[in-house]
């Protein structure tokens, strides 16, 4: 039982410290949406592909990344999040 509470305990400290979520929408130089590019932490496997929208959601990623952004026929770039973030 003590083991159980441990690990639950464990599970909850880990999660606490990476809740932050990061919203984005990936657009070209026209301001048009691309869709299906790859949105990754470096370093990580953890990563998304945006929408048809452009748009793209990481709902729990830690403090301090940084993003790579890439998509066929363009330059990978690396980026710092923000709120509400537009990759360009």
């Amino acid at each position: 039982m003590l083991i159980f509470f441990s690990v639950v305990l464990f599970s909850l400290l880990t999660y606490s410290q990476s809740t932050n979520r990061i919203n984005g929408r990936v657009v070209d130089e026209a301001n048009e949406p691309i869709v299906g590019a790859t949105v990754v932490i470096k370093g990580t496997q953890q990563g998304i592909i945006s929408d048809a929208e452009g748009k793209f959601v990481l709902p729990s990623v830690p403090d301090n990344i940084l993003l790579q952004i890439s998509f066929v026929g363009y330059q990978t770039k690396e980026v710092k999040p923000t709120k509400n973030m537009v990759v360009v």
